[in-house]
């Protein structure tokens, strides 16, 4: 049987659990207690137990047969964080874009033959003294259609123009 030693936060005490799975001493786990499922986090390595001594191995640390189990592991997710490492750390902030800056338009009052629209991602080609600028080939652009796309790159500009079927 395969258990490991965990503690409740709060607790000095120490629990022993049964687990199926190999886990780690400071993971965090959920376990199965007479409560309801709790938060632990392991005190040691899981470790193999003949079947024959858990009896004397749970007495001697106070538990009780049968084991209580470990259910699960916590996995902690950044909420700043990308969730993989291919995804980016893109920001949309509002404020005067700079030329070769990347823009998302949100708010855009569309020119007769303009032909770009709202959620559109344009590369800044050139800006003026008010905040206005020029992206690609679309022309002038207020301050009050865009954010500013903060950490966005060449490589996802030029996929964005391939799933718009702009560049093969």
């Amino acid at each position: 049987m395969k258990v490991v030693f965990v503690q409740h936060p709060g607790c000095g005490k120490h629990f022993l659990f049964e687990t199926s799975e190999d886990i780690q001493k400071g993971e965090h786990l959920l376990v199965n207690t007479m409560y309801g499922d709790k938060y632990a986090t392991a005190i040691s390595t899981s470790m193999e137990i003949s079947d024959d001594v858990i009896p004397v191995f749970a007495e001697f640390h106070g538990a009780y047969l049968p084991l209580k189990k470990v259910i699960g592991k916590y996995k902690l997710e950044k909420f700043d964080e990308p969730k993989d490492a291919n995804e980016s750390k893109v920001r949309e902030v509002k404020r005067l874009a700079k030329t070769g800056e990347y823009i998302k338009i949100i708010d855009g009052y569309p020119y007769p033959g303009q032909e770009c629209g709202n959620g559109d991602t344009l590369k800044v080609a050139c800006t003026d003294h008010i905040g206005g600028i020029c992206a690609d080939s679309i022309g002038l652009i207020s301050r009050e259609e865009y954010v500013v796309l903060e950490g966005y790159t060449d490589e996802m500009y030029q996929e964005y123009l391939k799933s718009k079927g702009e560049v093969e």
